[in-house]
């Protein structure tokens, strides 16, 4: 399966703060990609680069294996962005706003746009400057599905939205998105409305993408294990790919990516006894990747790393 958009070597600095540095990500066409990262931590820069809304420092952008760049507006009818921070005509209808969009965009499917604002509950007569911040992402929705893209990027989508709405669009409007075999970006830090739709998964920290990999192997290598060692200070040397770890006494907790048979052989090396692993969910992954400030205490234990 082919990559429908490829990301190397990108970096982006505003004054002396490093956004992105060397961020590297690739999209296979019809998977949903899931881009984990803190708030801050370079999501909305990296999506409004792709769009060409603002310049690279360095790094390609390349859409069907075409290269993007800052400005060019050609591939912006192939692509759908759903921001948290979209700009609109205050005085246009809802009505207004969706015809004058339809005229910009080839695939633009009128029946589709009207069914998603049925669905969505949004009246086709009210004046978008009146309209509340959860009541302009779903217009944002509506514009960008009615566009029938071929990539879709959602930049923390349901952050504005009730309860009701999200559910409807987890579960309705999103399957038929996935149906229909639109590649989707989806940024966000609440992990746990997307842990059931992800096939790929990113974590995005300190500028750098530290881990990509398919879900379901993510969640298979990243495994949280207890082991008791009579040799602390041989633990950082000999046991590898350590995430997150707490000692207590000779008793050990520690998060490891990736669990494989080299980290059991180095346990053995280490004469390590009463192992136990548990798997972890994909908040508990993403936490732990992000932990870069040393592993978390709790009262009574010592931090072994």
């Amino acid at each position: 399966m082919s990559d429908i958009l490829e990301i190397t070597g990108l970096s982006k600095s505003f004054g002396r703060k490093k956004i992105l540095n060397g961020f590297n990500l690739s999209i296979e066409k019809g998977t949903v990609y899931c881009l984990l990262g803190k708030n801050g931590a370079g999501k909305t820069t990296l999506f409004r680069m792709i769009m060409g809304v603002i310049p690279p420092d360095a790094g390609n952008v390349l859409f069907r294996g075409n290269m993007l760049s800052y400005g060019d507006s050609r591939h912006k009818k192939e692509i759908g962005f759903i921001a948290e921070d979209s700009i609109y005509y205050g005085w246009m209808t809802v009505r207004r706003h969706l015809r004058f969009h339809a005229a910009f965009f080839p695939q633009w499917d009128a029946a589709k746009a009207e069914a998603y604002r049925r669905q969505l509950g949004l009246e086709d007569n009210l004046r978008i400057r009146n309209l509340s911040r959860g009541m302009k992402l779903k217009l944002g929705m509506i514009t960008a599905l009615a566009a029938s893209p071929e990539l879709l990027i959602l930049d923390d989508p349901t952050s504005g939205l009730d309860v009701p709405t999200r559910r409807t669009f987890f579960r309705d409007i999103l399957g038929g998105i996935l149906d229909s075999g639109t590649s989707i970006l989806f940024g966000t830090h609440m992990v746990h409305e997307i842990e059931d739709i992800t096939q790929r998964t990113g974590i995005l920290h300190q500028g750098r993408l530290v881990v990509q990999e398919e879900a379901a192997d993510l969640k298979r290598t990243v495994m949280r294990v207890r082991f008791t060692c009579d040799t602390p200070e041989a633990v950082n040397r000999e046991l590898h790919g350590i995430l997150t770890s707490q000692r207590r006494d000779r008793r050990y907790e520690t998060v490891i990516h990736p669990w494989n048979k080299q980290r059991r052989a180095e346990l053995q090396v280490l004469k390590a006894y009463d192992l136990e692993t548990e798997p972890l969910n994909l908040e508990e992954i993403f936490l732990s990747f992000i932990a870069d400030d040393g592993p978390p205490t709790v009262e009574g234990t010592e931090p072994c790393c």
